[in-house]
């Protein structure tokens, strides 16, 4: 089957995070679209990731070196390509960077059908899955995948309804010409079947999986050791791309700011919002805060990273359904994370499942929160276990691979 991530180009997600596209292809690993391919890949289901890039001008094949998966990577269409430097340009000269969330209408001149068409027929898929139903290239794939009769998915990773009443009709009748949409957020399942009235053979609630074997937990002091922070520090962690406001980073400094505990904030991350953070984290003593200012592409080193931590933080306004803090979990790190719709079902039993929740937009109790961790090592140790525990039965490859297979490639019975 054949898996589209969000992006005009790939390269919009890329370059939000200082990452190339041969460093996608050759290093990237972790979060939910390289947990789809290997948990599926372990029920025997091969997914190619399909690529829209500015880098090529012919179909190209690749391979993803950390998970084996075949990269095929498509150009734009040329009028899109096209407008698309434009405006690129001419943001450049005024210094404002590339233009990524372009006007939705050219969006849909960004997927090149015919050459997925001809990449679907050579490949022998047997499913398209979009990343994001509320994105224009879902809605551009509807048609490829009827002229091939080929079942068309959809999985929710964050993306936000569109304002727009004309976009809104139209997704209403995309969905509905859709094999399915998977969902791990209760809250935005409960939206999408409100608001666009699928049925519910077409709503399937299935967490994103993390790999529970590569993240485990670890011996903390030699984490420390290798990564230069005392044994006897009290250590919170947070990692991932540097988007301020989106990922609460400002609610963390104040918070950070106004803890009373005598901690290390362990930062692992970059992004376009690194200057923002860098100029915020003025405001706490530098001895205060260890940041890595880069995207770690190198799981085993990510994992040290959580490994050295006592506390992970997870303070994010928005999410989709997020792999970060399963990825501390899963190596037996207790959360303190924001009372958002989405960690809320990744805690759905709150300590009992491995963590506390705070009020959202709230320093001061994120603060209290982190205190009473930091402050309580049994409770840690006892959080962490719980951790653990939860990714094992409800995020692991074992339990979610099967459950992404059994929906997205249904066996047929046999008719006698």
């Amino acid at each position: 089957m054949a898996l589209l991530p969000w992006g005009d180009y790939v390269e919009d997600f890329l370059d939000a995070r200082d990452v190339s596209l041969e460093q996608f292809r050759d290093e990237l690993s972790g979060g939910w679209m390289f947990g789809y391919v290997e948990a599926l890949a372990r029920t025997n289901v091969a997914v190619d990731l399909v690529c829209v890039s500015r880098a090529v001008h012919r179909p190209t094949e690749w391979r993803h070196r950390p998970t084996g998966a075949a990269m095929i990577v498509l150009p734009a269409p040329r009028p899109y390509a096209l407008i698309r430097r434009r405006r690129d340009a001419a943001r450049a000269e005024r210094g404002l960077g590339p233009s990524y969330l372009t006007p939705r209408m050219l969006q849909y001149l960004s997927t090149p059908i015919l050459a997925l068409a001809r990449a679907a027929r050579e490949r022998g898929w047997r499913a398209l899955l979009c990343q994001e139903y509320e994105y224009p290239r879902f809605d551009a794939c509807v048609p490829v995948a009827h002229a091939l009769s080929l079942p068309l998915y959809a999985t929710f990773q964050g993306g936000r309804r569109s304002p727009s009443r004309a976009e809104r009709y139209l997704r209403r009748v995309t969905l509905r010409r859709s094999a399915g949409v998977i969902i791990g957020s209760t809250t935005e399942l409960d939206r999408v079947r409100a608001e666009y009235g699928l049925p519910a053979h077409k709503l399937a609630r299935i967490f994103n999986p993390v790999d529970s074997g590569a993240w485990r937990p670890g011996e903390r002091a030699a984490a420390r050791a290798a990564i230069g922070l005392a044994p006897d520090s009290s250590i919170v962690a947070w990692h991932g791309e540097i988007s301020l406001h989106r990922k609460g980073l400002d609610v963390l400094v104040e918070a950070w700011r106004r803890l009373r505990a005598d901690a290390i904030l362990l930062i692992v991350g970059s992004g376009s919002d690194a200057p923002l953070l860098q100029q915020a984290l003025r405001a706490i003593p530098p001895e205060r805060v260890r940041w890595v200012r880069e995207y770690v592409h190198d799981r085993a080193l990510l994992r040290r990273y959580l490994t050295a931590a006592d506390v992970y933080v997870f303070p994010s306004r928005h999410e989709g359904f997020p792999v970060a803090p399963l990825e501390a979990m899963a190596c037996g790190i207790p959360v303190v994370a924001s009372d958002i719709p989405a960690m809320r079902d990744v805690l759905h039993a709150g300590e009992e499942d491995g963590g506390v929740l705070v009020g959202g937009e709230d320093p001061e109790a994120l603060a209290r929160g982190l205190e009473g961790l930091l402050s309580d090592p049994s409770l840690r140790t006892a959080l962490g276990a719980a951790a653990r525990r939860r990714v094992e039965h409800a995020f692991s490859y074992e339990v979610v691979g099967p459950a992404l297979r059994s929906f997205l490639l249904p066996v047929t019975p046999e008719i006698p």
